[in-house]
């Protein structure tokens, strides 16, 4: 989490599968090479995307889905990962490469 906006580093792994993350990135970086932002995530009004609104957004879903918003952060989404990453194939050191 960059708690103090100052980017974070990213590792992306190749897997050679049709999901593949780094051929995923790839394709959207050369879609988005002519934004002057250097957001990964922007609004549609060309503005980055901040936790912050990121959060807010969520809340705003969760409660017209009927679902208790104030339970849901950044920080749950994160822990989310992290318990459906922790499957006997899915090996320790890869998890905690994805968490930093």
């Amino acid at each position: 989490i960059d708690l103090e906006n100052k980017g974070v580093d990213v590792r992306l792994f190749k897997n050679g599968i049709l999901a593949c993350e780094v051929h995923a990135l790839t394709k959207f970086t050369r879609i988005r090479s002519s934004k002057q932002d250097n957001s990964f995530f922007i609004l549609p009004n060309g503005q980055p995307l901040t936790r912050r609104t990121f959060v807010e957004n969520l809340r705003h879903v969760l409660m017209q889905l009927g679902i208790q918003a104030s339970s849901y952060s950044g920080h749950t989404l994160r822990v989310g990962a992290t318990t459906s990453a922790t499957t006997p194939s899915v090996l320790d050191h890869l998890i905690q490469a994805r968490e930093r």
